[in-house]
């Protein structure tokens, strides 16, 4: 049986690029979203009237959530449309994912360890998991792999934040080939999973 694939056409990459754009604006829209500043010697709440609170997080927490299982969409779409090989692709993947990721996360180190070292600044820098003056082995492992916890202990980031996408993205990439053989498996009962995974 031939394989068919998925032709993106000129006007489909164009919505594409507006799509990721959009995207784009709507992830600083969820990151900028923040109720108190923290510093070493306190924490500054800001408060506004309630009507324009809840706009703000209906805006910053609700619809903009949407950007990054987007990205992941249209990363999946650009990777399923065509058979690709796994050692090419990771190949591709480490110089425009893990190389950038890389250099971001250690200029991101080399920041704080700077802004910590000055007396000046280091008050803007006193985040208790990210003294970089006292890492061992394990932290530094921790920063690059994202092993640091946020304030409830659930998630795990890189030393940059956002790069967390990067890096899963990264994993799912490892993985596609299996994946890709599950979904065309059984494509129902993973459409009625991810179905019920929105829902709950």
């Amino acid at each position: 049986m031939e394989k068919t694939h998925y032709l993106i056409s000129n006007e489909e990459s164009k919505r594409i690029q507006i799509l990721k754009f959009w995207f784009t604006i709507m992830v600083i829209f969820w990151h900028s979203y923040r109720e108190e500043v923290r510093f070493a010697d306190g924490d500054i709440l800001m408060n506004a009237s309630p009507w324009l609170e809840q706009i703000k997080c209906l805006i910053s927490q609700v619809i903009v959530r949407c950007s990054v299982p987007g990205f992941f969409l249209l990363s999946a779409i650009l990777l399923y449309r065509r058979d690709f090989r796994w050692q090419e692709n990771i190949k591709k993947k480490l110089r425009t994912l893990m190389v950038p990721y890389f250099i971001l996360n250690t200029f991101w180190i080399v920041f704080y360890f700077v802004g910590q070292s000055i007396p000046l600044t280091s008050h803007f820098f006193a985040n208790q998991d990210k003294m970089i003056a006292a890492w061992g082995v394990k932290e530094y492992l921790d920063a690059y792999l994202g092993r640091l916890p946020n304030s409830d202990h659930t998630y795990y980031f890189p030393m940059l934040d956002p790069l967390w996408f990067v890096r899963d993205l990264f994993v799912l990439n490892i993985i596609a080939p299996a994946l890709k053989r599950i979904i065309d498996r059984f494509p129902k009962l993973i459409l009625t999973l991810l179905a019920a995974m929105l829902v709950f």
